[in-house]
């Protein structure tokens, strides 16, 4: 890599933060070896960045696969929810609150009741989250404390009201396009988003949380809460942001008959209108030609100008259209 290129990388204002990221990682020393050897083009950061996933996903597994809790937990929160609906509880959190949430997260909960039904809807506040899970002491304190960030607090919400209840879990970003649910949400044991590239692409994370479902006291998401519990108990810095992700893996390793009975859909369709508005102005035609190609799509509260110039277009079009 020439001169230039690395003072390009180091003038990111995320480097540094990185930089700290992969010591805590202890993966500092081995991303600095292979550095030098980066061509600096797209693939080659790709390849880069899942070297070192890999070999963080590698000490996780050394450290975390098959163990167990060995200790004994204060709790705080209620497992007392009854669901009075004979289909699934459906999922959302926002942490502040549908009043104070941004109009793309306010819009995809309207959506949301219009598809699943009002009564189906259960929006997780910062008010009201102890009403429907049970945590140990520990790791809300972590949380109030900002040890655990908010992001992180929602993977440990979701797996305990999967774990607890069951249903399905929709992250607040996601536009649900489709008129009606889907059969694998309603009906299989366990559900989420894969990268179904050739060996996951590289990647040692294939799996996506933003869309779950599972059935109740299921033991593949009692596995990954279990490893998040053991996690926060002994840390209070985050190894990795995928560390969700990285357990989901092992649990999927752990219980191999479980991973091979699942419907596995890619989770690349339901990102292009993301990638696509981040980089484009689009037509109408070419939203809806996007649109059109799969029942729900990832979006984002926190995209580049372009991105926020095309969900002024997102609004026009859908607004009226699902009132």
């Amino acid at each position: 890599m020439n001169d230039k290129r690395i003072l390009s990388l180091l003038k990111k204002k995320s480097f540094f933060k990185e930089m700290r990221v992969l010591y805590r990682s202890h993966v500092l020393f081995y991303s600095i070896a292979i550095f030098p050897f980066l061509s600096y083009s797209n693939k080659s950061l790709e390849v880069y960045r899942d070297a070192i996933e890999n070999l963080i996903h590698s000490k996780l597994e050394k450290r975390y696969s098959r163990r167990k809790i060995d200790f004994e937990s204060s709790f705080i929160g209620s497992n007392g929810f009854k669901n009075t609906n004979e289909e699934r509880p459906v999922w959302v959190m926002w942490l502040q609150g549908y009043e104070a949430a941004p109009s793309l997260v306010r819009f995809n909960i309207n959506r949301l009741k219009n598809v699943f039904g009002d009564s189906r809807i259960h929006i997780i506040t910062k008010k009201n989250m102890l009403q429907y899970v049970s945590l140990p002491v520990y790791i809300y304190d972590k949380w109030l404390s900002g040890i655990i960030t908010n992001t992180h607090f929602s993977d440990l919400i979701r797996v305990c009201l999967l774990s607890q209840y069951g249903g399905i879990w929709i992250d607040a970003t996601v536009f649900w396009y489709s008129s009606s649910s889907l059969s694998y949400l309603e009906n299989d044991d366990v559900f989420f988003l894969q990268t179904l590239k050739a060996g996951g692409g590289g990647n040692a994370t294939p799996v996506s949380s933003w869309l779950m479902a599972s059935t109740r006291s299921n033991a593949l998401i009692s596995r990954v809460r279990e490893l998040l519990f053991i996690y926060w108990r002994e840390n209070n810095i985050l190894i990795d942001y995928f560390l969700f992700h990285h357990f989901l893996v092992m649990a999927m390793a752990e219980y191999p008959s479980i991973t091979e009975g699942m419907t596995r859909i890619s989770n690349a369709q339901a990102q292009d209108l993301q990638e696509e508005m981040s980089q484009h102005l689009l037509s109408e035609r070419k939203y809806f030609r996007i649109m059109n190609n799969f029942p729900f799509h990832k979006l984002t509260n926190k995209g580049n100008d372009i991105f926020k110039q095309n969900l002024s277009l997102f609004f026009n079009l859908n607004v009226e259209r699902y009132k």
